[in-house]
Parts: C-alpha cells; sequence; structure tokens
C-alpha cells in the first residue's frame, strides 16, 4: 500500500513598517488555496524587523513570528 506523504514547506513573508497588506495577503491566500487543492502544504511565516505586531500604511495590523536576526536553528525551519 502506497501513502502520499505531504511535505510541508515554509514560506517567508517580510514585514516591515508601512508595509501594504495587499503585498502579504494576496500571496497567503494564494498559498492557503495551493494547499487546499494539492498535496502541496504551505506554512507562511511572518517575518520582521522584531518579533511583534507591525502596522501597514492602511492600518492593518500584522505579527511577525520572528526577527529576521533569529537564529535560524532556533526557529525550526
Amino acid at each position: 500500500m502506497y501513502l502520499a506523504v505531504m511535505l510541508t514547506r515554509k514560506v517567508g513573508f517580510l514585514l516591515f513598517d508601512q508595509f501594504t497588506a495587499m503585498d502579504i495577503t494576496g500571496p497567503l491566500e494564494a498559498f492557503a488555496t495551493v494547499s487546499e487543492v494539492s498535496q502541496s502544504c504551505y506554512e507562511p511565516v511572518m517575518i520582521g524587523l522584531r518579533a511583534g505586531s507591525v502596522m501597514s500604511e492602511s492600518g492593518v495590523q500584522m505579527v511577525a513570528d520572528v526577527a529576521c536576526n533569529a537564529n535560524p536553528v532556533s526557529v525550526n525551519w
């Protein structure tokens, strides 16, 4: 019996002060759709200059999971 293994790929999104929300939300939706309709699975990781809340130019806030200077080993890529 053959079982398909679903490989999860992490995709990083860089957040910075005054980013344009559509530049993040559009690609996020595309990766979510691909994950729903195929055997590919994508896990978004938000990256910022520092971990925590980042404000877009329109006031939408997103949360950076990790800082861009984080130790890659501790991020669990």
